[in-house]
């Protein structure tokens, strides 16, 4: 009898832990993890919004995209919207995995010194495991002279049925490209604090902001320098002991400093001969002066 309840209690305590393992994993297999940052079930609605903030004037337009994993999240194409004013137009339809939004405000242009909403979309969470959801922004300029804006702040929430589970920076898509509009990593314009480039803007804006982002403040001048090779009266290269050609680098900068020296320094002479001349000429009216009293 023993033995059939020790046999009985080994049974059930082996489909015990059978159950709770394939609960526990059918739990895990039932969740997304979206960016490292939020977590979802399947079944959830999964809302992503994008902000943006700190611009110093007001902007006239706007064109993004956003990235997700179509074969885990579906569009709920009633939930959109977006920055009010202006005129709107978005496709969530043509592309799979890409949804394409743009505005223009070029009358009164949108004020976005405070944190203003730019975007947002709800997703069903059809699968677990993991996901990006990214964003990338080619263009968004100043309402004053249609240049890109360099100076602001883009955040995102991450909300699960209709409840804010994470506020973050938002993850630019590596793929983005086109547009003239620098994305950075750490969602910040390249005049307060922008750190990295992310995706490929084009007109050599990328190239651009990475120099002013670096402190790359003689950018131009290291472009302007000139490599000459030494030679002697005779016109033949001089050499290193090893046999290296002696070069000397002339930067084209150095040479206006020069410019700009002798210019000043002749026009300072120039009015000190002024000076002495009329000072000369002072003194031979004063001595005629003096020649007509007498």
């Amino acid at each position: 009898m023993k033995k059939i309840i020790s046999v009985s209690l080994a049974v059930f305590t082996v489909l015990l832990t059978m159950v709770v393992s394939a609960a526990s994993f059918s739990a895990e297999e039932s969740k997304l993890n979206i960016n490292g940052v939020a977590e979802a079930k399947v079944g959830d609605k999964l809302t992503y919004t994008i902000y943006i903030a700190d611009v110093p004037e007001k902007t006239e337009d706007i064109q993004m995209d956003i990235y997700y994993d179509s074969s885990k999240l579906s569009v709920d194409k009633d939930s959109i919207s977006y920055i009010e004013g202006g005129s709107p137009v978005y496709n969530a339809e043509s592309i799979d995995g890409q949804i394409l939004f743009n505005s223009a405000n070029g009358l009164e242009g949108w004020d976005l010194k405070e944190k203003t909403k730019l975007f947002e979309v709800s997703f069903n969470v059809n699968e677990g495991g993991e996901t990006d959801l990214s964003y990338y922004i080619e263009c968004m300029d100043y309402l004053s002279n249609s240049t890109s804006i360099d100076e602001y702040t883009i955040t995102c929430s991450y909300s699960v049925n209709d409840e804010v589970v994470a506020d973050e920076v938002p993850k630019v898509n590596e793929n983005g490209s086109g547009g003239d509009f620098a994305n950075y990593k750490n969602g910040k314009g390249v005049k307060n604090g922008g750190d990295e480039i992310v995706g490929s803007a084009s007109n050599g804006v990328q190239e651009a902001a990475a120099a002013e982002t670096n402190g790359n403040a003689d950018a131009n001048d290291s472009q302007n320098e000139t490599t000459v090779v030494l030679t002697n009266s005779s016109g033949e290269a001089l050499t290193n002991p090893d046999g290296t050609p002696v070069t000397q680098t002339k930067s084209d900068a150095t040479w206006r400093y020069i410019i700009i020296s002798i210019l000043a320094a002749a026009i300072i002479c120039c009015i000190v001969i002024k000076v002495v001349l009329d000072k000369r000429k002072n003194q031979e009216n004063n001595v005629e002066n003096a020649k007509k009293e007498k």
